[in-house]
């Protein structure tokens, strides 16, 4: 079963819960969905804005790499998943 990307998110939020506590995870959780709202169109950049000025130095420190993994780990899902329908599409003398 391929793990998808709203199963990445959950296993991150939790990491991020019992790393950096139930506060950090909030203000990851508005700036990602801020994020979303805003690249939908559906937000301003100030809101996004107010959300990044929020963070202190140390949670800047945790926020960002937790967004990188997680953009890693998405895209290695991604890159899974479609290797994977790409060998069931094949003919079955190719494979």
């Amino acid at each position: 079963m391929p793990i998808g990307r709203q199963r990445l998110a959950r296993l991150l939020g939790d990491v991020i819960c019992a790393c950096g506590g139930e506060a950090l995870f909030e203000r990851i959780e508005h700036i990602r969905s801020t994020s979303v709202s805003r690249y939908r169109g559906t937000t301003d950049a100030e809101a996004l804005n107010l959300g990044l000025e929020a963070l202190t130095l140390d949670d800047t420190l945790s926020f960002v790499p937790s967004f990188m993994l997680f953009s890693k780990l998405a895209n290695l899902a991604e890159d899974r998943q479609g290797q994977c329908r790409a060998a069931f599409a094949l003919p079955s003398r190719a494979r």
